[in-house]
């Protein structure tokens, strides 16, 4: 029952949360305060809509047992009822999640780039200071020039496209892996909920 109730419902959070996640990492250069930031916005929705989300279920599996024969007798009714499982079971079983973490692993290209190209300046410098062979001066130019372009093109253009596309899969495969958690969550949930129901009918 739990999945005709919410699965379009944590759909449509999932969805919203990438979006606002996608946002701030695009408004935001300092990875630190963005990383910092999309968990704070993840923590707080789901704090907030998971609490919701598992009363309004719990309720309607509540009133759907309710409506068994076994509890039309009045007495079994209100003692099923003072269990408050609508109330305590949420409090038995908070969502709990991993925050989203961040490799910075596109660093490393960065790095191989601007030491390949600080290399071969230090190179080009060592020939013509020690003339170990001779290199014209527009080849020498040439090569000067491709090397700064190259650290300014990392910088400015390829480095932060990169970044932000990687970026972009790390974020994608935590909220995947996080919706399912989340989904198994209201499976575990809806389990006890009948684990509990199936305790109080073999006591009365």
């Amino acid at each position: 029952m739990y999945k005709t109730l919410v699965d379009n419902q944590i759909n449509e959070l999932f969805n919203e949360l990438y979006e606002k996640c996608i946002s701030i990492s695009k408004k935001n250069n300092d990875e630190e305060y963005s990383i910092n930031k999309i968990n704070d916005v993840i923590s707080r929705e789901l704090n907030i809509r998971s609490k919701s989300m598992i009363v309004d279920v719990l309720y309607r599996l509540n009133e759907q047992v309710l409506s068994e024969p076994f509890f039309y007798d009045v007495s079994i009714n209100n003692q099923f009822r003072r269990l408050n499982l609508i109330d305590s079971i949420p409090k038995e079983f908070p969502f709990s999640f991993n925050q989203f973490y961040y490799n910075y692993a596109y660093r490393n290209t960065r790095y191989i780039v601007i030491s390949i190209s600080l290399t071969v300046l230090g190179l080009l410098l060592i020939i013509k200071e020690t003339k170990i062979f001779s290199i014209s001066t527009l080849l020498m130019s040439i090569i000067i020039g491709l090397s700064i372009g190259s650290i300014a093109f990392e910088y400015n253009v390829w480095g932060p496209k990169r970044r932000q596309a990687h970026f972009e899969l790390a974020l994608n495969i935590y909220l995947k892996d996080l919706r399912d958690s989340y989904f198994d969550w209201f499976v575990k949930i809806e389990n006890y909920f009948y684990l509990k129901v199936d305790e109080f009918k073999s006591i009365k």
